[in-house]
């Protein structure tokens, strides 16, 4: 509405930050776009007449912003954040997640019925490629080290965590199981058949979430 003249604050993260990097790569295509793969935007923290930036260096200071807490006054702005889907909001906040491309990431649908359920795990939307906003996580270790055992170690942190069967974290889908294993008209959020991704960006999160 041209007319609003609310302001915006964007309550966002430190360069230094995972979360930020995410973000500048799916909505501002940067660093991709900087290397001839198409155009890219930078990110912003200065403050301007329409819009206001809220930077901290943790994801707690993020919720903070978004429910008002620091800076205070939130009545007179329209705020908007990023913060990873580990996070669920708690009884006494006021920030959601909101659809990306019409798809939310906190309901799915039973594929056996269609009825649009609640996804308690909030991972059921990116892990079949609906839900844009997603990528890999990496585990890296140094293996040239003097310490007998350290890439040993490494492979077996990786080959655990990996494993949906020994942990069923929010916001995380497991990479243990092909695509054509999974049962897609599985009707449940039950665990296991519903902890995997049946989408990756194939190790490079600059390309496209794909099935």
């Amino acid at each position: 509405d041209p007319a609003d003249t609310t302001l915006i604050r964007v309550c966002r993260r430190v360069d230094t930050s995972g979360t930020q990097a995410a973000s500048n790569i799916f909505f501002l295509n940067n660093p991709i776009g900087t290397q001839g793969f198409g155009g890219s935007l930078n990110s912003e923290s200065a403050n301007n007449g329409d819009t206001n930036y809220s930077l901290g260096s943790s994801t707690q200071n993020v919720k903070d912003c978004l429910n008002g807490v620091a800076p205070t006054n939130p009545s007179a702005e329209y705020r908007l954040g990023v913060v990873s889907l580990e996070n669920v909001p708690a009884g006494n906040e006021t920030w959601k997640f909101v659809k990306l491309d019409s798809v939310s990431p906190t309901f799915t649908q039973d594929l056996a019925t269609g009825t649009v359920v609640f996804d308690p795990k909030q991972r059921q939307q990116f892990a079949k490629a609906s839900y844009p906003f997603a990528f890999e996580s990496e585990l890296a270790y140094r293996t040239a080290l003097s310490q007998p055992g350290t890439g040993a170690l490494g492979d077996q942190m990786a080959n655990l965590i990996s494993q949906s069967s020994l942990s069923d974290l929010v916001g995380f889908a497991y990479l243990d199981r092909t695509f054509l294993e999974w049962n897609a008209y599985n009707s449940t959020l039950a665990s296991p058949a519903n902890k995997q991704a049946r989408a990756n960006r194939a190790t490079n999160n600059a390309r496209p979430l794909l099935p």
